[in-house]
């Protein structure tokens, strides 16, 4: 886990608290490609280097765009780090509309290909971090993106038990908990190498839990 000083912690959630993503002020519109930009740069360097060497100035350096420009768009590194973690608008869960296992084989690909992503994983870590010295900042940011994948996954659910093709008593909840958790503890936490068959096998042991007898 990633541990930041005190001070610089202050810094990193300094600001003014939004949502996450990009939302424009008053007055003229701003450019996207700058925004771009620094997403981009911010991205690199978490990738690179990890949480703690994404700093505002690191951006600037890479991308010759100041501070202030920044802030105007995230008040916050956390609020920036949280729109690489989470998107924007968050990332809808895909549905299939066939069976079962085609279904979980899915969900468990989708959220396994998040987390190869490097910037991801260094992302996740920091805001973890971050997160546990300010939970207001878990509430304004993480608690919405979280939500609203647990409303998309009971919609899945609901629509897999009117098909007859999981367990009546299935609990969106966990499910979501059991994929989430498997998955980020596998990529990120555990000390131990990624099987090359770990998705589908993780999709075969929830199809087994869940199927309908």
């Amino acid at each position: 886990m990633i541990v930041q000083t005190l001070e610089k912690r202050g810094a990193d959630i300094a600001g003014t608290k939004r949502a996450p993503g990009r939302k424009p002020a008053a007055g003229r519109p701003r450019n996207e490609e700058i925004g771009d930009q620094i997403l981009s740069a911010a991205r690199a360097l978490l990738a690179e280097s990890g949480y703690d060497a994404l700093t505002f100035e690191a951006i600037g350096s890479r991308t010759g765009i100041g501070r202030p420009t920044i802030y105007r768009r995230w008040p916050s590194k956390v609020h920036l780090v949280a729109e690489i973690a989470y998107g924007p608008d968050g990332e809808d869960l895909r549905e299939t509309g066939g069976d079962l296992l085609s279904q979980l084989l899915s969900l468990v690909r989708q959220v396994a290909q998040n987390y190869y992503k490097p910037e991801v994983v260094a992302a996740t870590a920091g805001l973890n971090s971050a997160f546990q010295y300010e939970p207001a900042l878990r509430e304004e940011l993480h608690k919405p993106a979280e939500a609203g994948a647990r409303r998309q996954l009971a919609g899945i659910v609901d629509r897999l038990k009117a098909r007859g093709e999981i367990v009546l008593d299935a609990d969106p909840d966990l499910l979501f908990d059991m994929i989430i958790g498997a998955v980020t503890f596998r990529l990120i936490f555990s000390s131990f190498d990624r099987e090359d068959d770990f998705e589908a096998a993780l999709a075969q042991k929830l199809h087994r839990a869940f199927k309908v007898i």
